[in-house]
């Protein structure tokens, strides 16, 4: 299985995981991670076969996974309502949108703040409409530029859809 640009900056964002750290457990560079990372979101990372699988067994430890191509899920052991976003796909997707804090709430009508409030919250908690933040807004935001988000702890960025945005 291949990793994509975009599925490597969802779950190292929802892991909290910094670029030294993953590098070193594949044995590459800082820099290599970070330029990884900037990768045109669909893109394959360009690495030796075992050092993919080093980064697939990583995140397994933290229990994201990648289903196919286009996605990046979390086994989570507690249930979130499907009308709310999890932590983990609020914060994937702007990760995966490569926003910043203040960039995705200023779309949202939000504070940096109000956006790192939600972020500081365990992977499996419900984003509730009972924030601070239009929950209802980010997700037509989120779904408006190519993210779905059609199971629980899931987050797919098809690409095909997303070239149909651009």
């Amino acid at each position: 299985m291949d990793i994509r640009a975009f599925q490597l900056r969802a779950a190292r964002s929802v892991t909290g995981l910094g670029v030294r750290e993953i590098g070193a457990y594949c044995d590459v560079s800082r820099t290599t991670i970070s330029s990884l990372e900037l990768l045109e979101s669909h893109k394959v990372l360009k690495l030796e076969r075992t050092k993919i699988n080093a980064l697939l067994f990583l995140f397994e430890q933290y229990n994201i996974f990648f289903p196919d191509e286009d996605s990046v899920r979390m086994k989570a052991k507690q249930e979130c309502d499907i009308q709310y976003l999890s932590r983990f796909q609020f914060r994937a997707g702007r990760s995966i949108l490569q926003l910043s804090q203040t960039q995705l709430g200023d779309v949202v009508g939000a504070s940096c703040s109000q956006i790192s409030k939600i972020e500081k919250n365990n992977n499996q908690n419900c984003v509730s409409v009972a924030t601070e933040v239009d929950i209802t807004l980010c997700l037509k935001f989120f779904e408006g530029q190519g993210l779905i988000f059609s199971e629980k702890y899931t987050i797919a960025f098809p690409e095909k859809l997303k070239k149909s945005i651009s």
